[in-house]
């Protein structure tokens, strides 16, 4: 072992790549799914998964049907015309070739076919697959992609930061005023300098050129387009090809969508959101088809610290509690404006005080943008876009007739018969290259909740969108440890602290105290219903002193409250508690003892201890620091958080600490997406001579690769950097705090009642070898002296046992928080299966109410681990300094160290051997061998004695040790009886990890925003076009993801077919018109259905012969 291996503590080589991206991806669909166990091997996202997401996670009570309209809007499967048929699932597939597959024709001859109300597609309404699911996460990143390739063509231009001014301290006595305007303007400058250069952090990376432009350049390829040699996609000589139905139809075709292509609405709908008919398909075009139908999201809002519900609603939804309807609505609107500004192109990038002499900047657009009548979506006949095609074709290719990227106007296409008809306001411009139309209102399926507005003039310019008012459910978010909202980190494990130091002294006064429920003669049964209550009680007296203590103390620790109620009320509760039992103990413990004959009762030593007076001086003392950090929450109050996020410091004292790892998680979010983006992108390459190589292959060649990760100097490093939160996105739990520090005080508690327990012990057999020696002698005086210890013999064992006791404490300690991290990374990458092994993640997904119990589990494991090592390690010194076991002790020590020293030369001796007769598993001098191989065996039946001692060493050792991991697994899956596993603690461990993973995982967040923004929005965000834009631009650029498709519609096909039809399929083992990759696919398929169906009868007999 190396160095560097061994400052890795603990490491692991964890997988990166493509294949890791995807292992992450599948695991976010196996924490996504809520129905029963096992999970939905096609990885797919229900809308009922969706409705339980949004209210564990942001206490939103959405009704099925509203996630339903989630699912379609941002799915791209919302019907276009007709009704869903009560929430029904309709599935249709295209008329088959001659040749076509035999599931497609069985599939046409289905009783559930489509009717001419709904489009002709086999994608399921109620479902998100993982393309899907990965298109809507890349909303907010193509959304940067195409603002830079807005700014890179001139669209928006940034200016540039001014210089600092002057600050020279001589400026200070010259000019006074002048100096203190300039450091103030210099201070602003150098604020928004940084702000920007974060912002440009987060973009995805243009080393290689726009991400846009190298998709456009695959799906190019894909189509036979025949392109410039290049030899990488990082130029934008893309060749010119015309936006037409044609065009979208051989792109759906080419990339696993071919079922959609015999959609016309939908093919029309995707020709507009690029532009329109006649458009070339370049970069920008592309852009625009994949934004522009969620352009109502402000380009990189994800960048503003803040909760990801903030950024859809303009303030926290748990708000809603606390604060007045009018206020709310009054946020809302202002966040509409503020939108609304934003898809105008008006949001300040670097933004400046006129007061201080600079101009407030203002992106600005290369075209004109005239007054904006109203738009009316239900002017747009979906036939009447079939004919602008024909006119749009025979346009110049010179000029280009579009309307202004800002502009509204009403179109109708319906009298679209070779030129375009305006209304009066509206503004036609010819230019070249072409402003792009805004045809975003033109796609919007408007129904009575969600309507797309413009108006003209100062106070109506850009869309005034109507949303949707969420309905918000209590959740009690200041003890809410799944989420982990707090004001402050610090205040959390204080109350926790204060919690446990008083329970501790309560239960330790209550022990002494006799509750007798029944009077026992002595009998078992008696006895046992004695001991039955006791434990009652003492579980009540504890969940009521937490329901007593912790409640109030974290009512003003709510992040969300912005009243002084809950801050008084905690400010109360800590005084009370922490004054009244300290000052009661004490006055009480002054006149000890209280008995005329002087006799301590059993209370009155417990008060009389020094643990015990040191564990109520520290109750007191975090009781009034408790109070003494609320009251400092008062300011908090006062000051807006838009003041406080100009100074870092005030950032962090006034700033909750929810909000700022929140917001991390979300710059996490941005960094992991591009990472994922930059890893699939070097998947595509051409050679050298400009052959291009398939995606695929790369991918099933160099998809995955390793580095070395995790470990305790790793990981205590990126916590101290800050990149643990906001590069790996990992969220520690307060569960595992709560139990850290109580882990702390037990072990903190442990060694100093272990170091006066030790004391009184010398001194009590100092005392008695002092007596015995004062008497007469005699042999039982004698034998007395010599098995009565010198008090030397108990300092030292004790000492001993309580520095090994110490580390192994200190051990545990350090290494919780870096396992914890190592087995979310493992989960993430795959290395802990999840998705592809769903009986075992069943188990996991089982009673995770069972987290709660995982702070007490890891305060008495350390208990236990600390003292079993305690009793070893004092035990073995005691031995073997105690006279009366010390020549045995020394004997056994010898045998050891003699038997040892013996294996050790059978060791070097069996490698000689190796090396000159082996050669991995075979021999190289087979005669030789076999008479070493002999000599050895019948040498080890002598010195098996040391493999019994070395393996019983080693046991108890281990199980000492892992006594204190309850975040680790120690006895293997396969150790069991009876199906009984012995150790489910380390399970329920994971289960806290993974139910923080499925609240807090970056990418869960991101894409929870996306449904608020649907939900929020309605229909104005997301529509059928961008959405299979969207989905277009994944399959390019991530192929792989495409068999997670071919998966669900080969379940939706099965599911269409009678259980006759369905029997003939299974028996004929092969399929027409599937190639050998969609075999495959059915091939996992198959064993999946079969091992679920096997394990739960639910499944019913077909899907288990499938």
């Amino acid at each position: 072992m190396g160095l560097a291996d061994m400052f890795r503590c603990g490491g692991f080589d964890i997988p990166v790549g493509p294949a890791a991206d995807l292992a992450e991806i599948e695991y976010l669909s196996a924490l996504h799914q809520t129905g029963e166990n096992p999970i939905r091997s096609d990885g797919t996202i229900s809308s009922e998964d969706i409705r339980i997401y949004l209210r564990s996670r942001y206490g939103l009570d959405i009704p099925l049907e509203e996630c339903r309209d989630i699912v379609r809007g941002l799915g791209g499967t919302a019907k276009t015309t007709g009704d869903n048929d009560g929430g029904k699932v309709h599935v249709a597939f295209p008329t088959p070739e001659p040749d076509a597959s035999v599931i497609m024709a069985l599939a046409q001859s289905s009783p559930r076919s489509v009717t001419s109300d709904h489009a002709n597609t086999i994608d399921d309404n109620e479902y998100l697959d993982l393309i899907q699911f990965v298109s809507i996460l890349l909303i907010p990143s193509l959304q940067r992609a195409k603002r830079q390739i807005d700014i890179d063509n001139g669209i928006i231009k940034i200016e540039p930061i001014p210089d600092l001014p002057d600050t020279n301290w001589r400026l200070a006595f010259q000019h006074p005023k002048m100096y203190r305007r300039n450091k103030r303007l210099a201070s602003r400058l150098t604020q928004q300098k940084k702000e920007r250069e974060h912002g440009n952090s987060l973009d995805p990376s243009d080393e290689d050129g726009n991400i846009i432009s190298m998709v456009l350049r695959v799906l190019l390829d894909a189509i036979d387009v025949s392109a410039v040699d290049t030899r990488s996609y990082a130029n934008n000589n893309l060749p010119r090809v015309m936006v037409n139905k044609h065009t979208v139809e051989r792109l759906l075709d080419a990339f696993g969508f071919g079922d959609l292509k015999s959609d016309d609405i939908l093919v029309s709908q995707m020709v507009q959101a690029a532009g329109g008919p006649g458009t070339t398909l370049d970069e920008t075009t592309f852009a625009r088809a994949l934004t522009c139908d969620v352009d109502v999201r402000p380009v990189a809002i994800e960048d503003d610290a803040c909760e990801t519900i903030e950024d859809v609603y303009g303030y926290g939804v748990t708000s809603l509690e606390y604060v007045v309807g009018r206020r709310i609505n009054r946020r809302r609107q202002d966040k509409a404006e503020q939108s609304a500004e934003c898809r105008q192109g008006h949001k300040t990038l670097a933004g400046f005080d006129e007061e201080e002499g600079v101009t407030p900047f203002t992106p600005t657009s290369s075209v004109s943008t005239p007054p904006s009548p109203s738009v009316s979506a239900a002017n747009v006949s979906p036939n009447a876009q079939e004919e602008s095609v024909a006119s749009a074709d025979g346009a110049d290719d010179g000029e280009w007739v579009s309307f202004d990227a800002g502009d509204n106007s009403t179109v109708d296409w319906s009298k679209a018969k070779g030129e375009i008809n305006v209304s009066t306001s509206g503004g036609i411009e010819v230019s070249t290259p072409p402003p792009r139309q805004d045809t975003r209102a033109s796609l919007l399926n408007v129904d009575e909740q969600s309507t797309v507005q413009a108006g003209a003039g100062d106070e109506g310019d850009g869309v005034l969108v109507e949303t949707k008012k969420p309905t918000h459910i209590p959740t009690a978010p200041f003890i809410d440890y799944v989420l982990d909202e707090y004001k402050s980190i610090a205040y959390l494990c204080g109350t926790w602290v204060f919690y446990l130091l008083g329970a501790a002294g309560s239960m330790a006064l209550i022990g002494l105290v006799d509750i007798q429920v029944v009077q026992c003669s002595g009998g078992f049964l008696c006895n046992l219903v004695q001991q039955v209550w006791s434990w009652l009680a003492f579980g009540l007296m504890l969940s009521l002193g937490g329901f007593l203590v912790v409640t109030p103390l974290s009512l003003g620790n709510d992040p969300h409250r912005k009243d002084l109620c809950g801050v008084i009320i905690s400010v109360v509760w800590a005084v009370s508690f922490g004054t009244l039992p300290y000052s009661l103990l004490k006055s009480y413990a002054e006149g000890i003892p209280h008995s005329p004959d002087g006799v301590l009762t059993e209370i009155e030593t417990l008060l009389s201890q020094p643990y015990f007076k040191l564990m109520a001086v520290l109750f007191f003392v975090f009781g009034l620091l408790l109070a003494l950090k609320m009251l400092l929450e008062i300011p908090m109050l006062c000051i807006p958080e838009s003041v406080a996020k100009k100074s870092p410091v005030l950032s962090y004292l006034f700033i909750p600490s929810s909000k700022r790892s929140a917001a991390a998680t979300k710059q996490a979010a941005t960094r992991k997406i591009n990472r994922m983006i930059g890893q699939a992108r070097t998947m595509h390459f051409k050679t050298q001579l400009g052959a291009p190589v398939s995606a695929l292959d790369q991918y099933f060649l160099c998809g995955q690769t390793s580095q070395s990760s995790g470990g305790l100097f790793w990981t205590w490093k990126e916590i101290f950097s800050g990149r643990l939160v906001n590069t790996h996105g990992v969220w520690l739990h307060s569960n595992l705090l709560i139990g850290q520090e109580g882990q702390v005080i037990v072990l903190s508690f442990g060694l100093a009642l272990g170091i006066w327990g030790g004391i009184q012990l010398g001194e009590s057999l100092a005392k008695q070898r002092e007596a015995l020696e004062q008497e007469p002698p005699s042999y039982l005086r004698d034998q007395s002296l010599y098995f009565t210890p010198y008090p030397w013999n108990v300092y030292v064992s004790f000492g001993v046992g309580l520095a090994i006791a110490g580390i192994i404490g200190a051990s545990l300690l350090a290494l919780y928080i870096p396992s914890t991290v190592a087995t979310v990374m493992k989960l993430r990458t795959g290395v802990i299966s999840t998705f592809r092994s769903p009986t075992k993640f069943g188990v996991y997904r089982t009673a995770a109410d069972t987290i709660c119990y995982n702070a007490g589990n890891m305060v008495y494991a350390v208990i236990g681990s600390t003292s079993l090592f305690f009793l070893l390690g004092a035990g073995a010194v005691f031995l073997l300094v105690w006279k009366p076991t010390q020549d045995f002790f020394i004997n056994l020590i010898g045998w050891g160290l003699g038997l040892g020293i013996t294996i050790g030369l059978k060791f070097i001796l069996t490698k000689c051997t190796r090396a000159n007769f082996q050669e991995a598993l075979y021999r190289k001098k087979p005669r030789s061998a076999n008479f070493t191989g002999l000599c050895l065996m019948c040498w080890n039946i002598g010195l098996g004695a040391g493999c019994l001692l070395g393996r019983l060493t080693q046991f108890l050792l281990a199980a000492a040790f892992w006594l204190g991991r309850v975040d680790a697994v120690f006895l293997d899956e396969e150790v069991n009886l009876f199906g009984y596993g012995f150790d489910y603690v380390p399970i329920n461990f994971r289960k806290d990890i993974l139910v923080t993973e499925a609240h807090r995982h970056p990418w869960l967040d991101r894409i929870g925003g996306m449904y608020l923004m649907r939900h929020h929005y309605g229909s104005a965000f997301g529509t059928n076009a961008g959405a299979r834009w969207r989905q277009l631009f994944c399959a390019a650029l991530m192929p792989w993801l495409k068999k997670y498709r071919s998966l669900r519609n080969l379940q939706l096909v099965l599911e269409e077919k009678d259980v006759g039809s369905q029997e003939t399929l299974a028996a004929t083992g092969t399929f027409a018109g599937l190639g050998h990759e969609e075999m495959i696919q059915l091939s996992v398929f198959r064993q999946r259905r079969r091992a679920a169906a096997q394990e739960n009868d639910r499944k019913g007999e077909f899907m288990g012969s499938f």
